[in-house]
């Protein structure tokens, strides 16, 4: 009997020995397991309300280690920490949209566009108290493409420029503004002056330091529909439409408000111009929903 006591209780003590052991490893495992990194964020950054008797250009401006932005609403920093345009932003309230900021930011470290415009989205949901979600929704688009009978079209000029500084570089071509000082890239110029007045045309739009998918995103807006390229083109370009007085039913006199192109003016001229197309379809669009947002407190 005491020898049997003595064999159950070695079984015993083996069987706990072993659970001790398993557990030991499974502490050294969770152990090694690395901490999932941060969400990338800014090292320092103010956000304060815009004076409206400051006459500051909107801007949002992304260098090396540093953001900048001028007048600009909850809205459009949404866009481009999202990397959406503007129809693909719902649930916002009244103020996210007409309501302007100043931001400058400043990263530990030189780091990539990409990631400083995670930085931009990790400052909304400390600052602004941004709580969004992504969702798919098909709509109606039109999807930009090459028509290789006419790509590329005059109205394209390549540029090789480095964004931050404005600068173009030795080996670019001259773009649309080779001896003035630039805009920042992808902005956007339109009017009509006495030289293209008497070259009889009603209105000139420049789209400056854009890539083509940048180009249709810009388009939206007037289209009224995302446009969605498939151009496969990666190169960036001062784009420059010019419409025609042809095109208009009654062409306005120099110093008359511009008018607004419709949508087959549009894509005639994309295509004269600059040998894309503009085809209509449906396509699946990612949608950023906003379910809440916070006017932030100034620093």
């Amino acid at each position: 009997m005491l020898r049997e006591l003595h064999s159950r209780r070695a079984v015993l003590m083996r069987i706990i020995f072993s659970w001790a052991l398993v557990a030991c490893l499974l502490v050294r495992v969770v152990a090694q397991v690395p901490k999932p990194d941060s969400r990338p964020s800014f090292e320092v950054a103010s956000v304060k309300p815009h004076s409206a008797s400051e006459q500051a250009l909107r801007s949002l401006n992304v260098g090396p280690d540093s953001l900048s932005a001028a007048n600009i609403s909850a809205f459009s920093l949404i866009t481009r920490a999202y990397g959406v345009t503007a129809r693909q932003v719902a649930g916002l309230p009244p103020w996210a949209r007409t309501e302007l900021f100043d931001i400058r930011a400043k990263a530990q470290r030189t780091t990539s566009r990409v990631e400083m415009f995670e930085m931009l989205r990790s400052l909304l949901e400390d600052r602004f108290k941004l709580r969004a979600h992504l969702e798919s929704r098909v709509v109606d688009v039109y999807v930009l493409r090459i028509d290789r009978a006419k790509y590329p079209g005059s109205g394209l000029h390549p540029i090789v420029i480095d964004c931050a500084t404005k600068t173009l570089d030795p080996s670019s071509g001259p773009g649309l503004f080779p001896s003035r000082p630039r805009m920042p890239c992808e902005g956007v110029l339109s009017g009509r002056d006495k030289e293209t007045t008497k070259k009889g045309i009603a209105r000139r739009d420049a789209y400056l330091g854009v890539t083509l998918s940048k180009f249709a995103d810009m388009l939206e807006g007037q289209l009224n529909r995302h446009v969605r390229d498939q151009t496969g083109v990666e190169d960036v370009f001062d784009i420059e439409l010019n419409y025609p007085d042809t095109l208009m039913t009654t062409p306005a006199p120099p110093g008359i408000a511009l008018f607004t192109p419709n949508e087959a003016m549009i894509r005639d001229v994309v295509r004269a111009q600059l040998g894309l197309t503009l085809s209509a379809g449906h396509a699946p669009v990612e949608f950023v929903i906003v379910d809440s947002i916070q006017r932030p407190t100034p620093d």
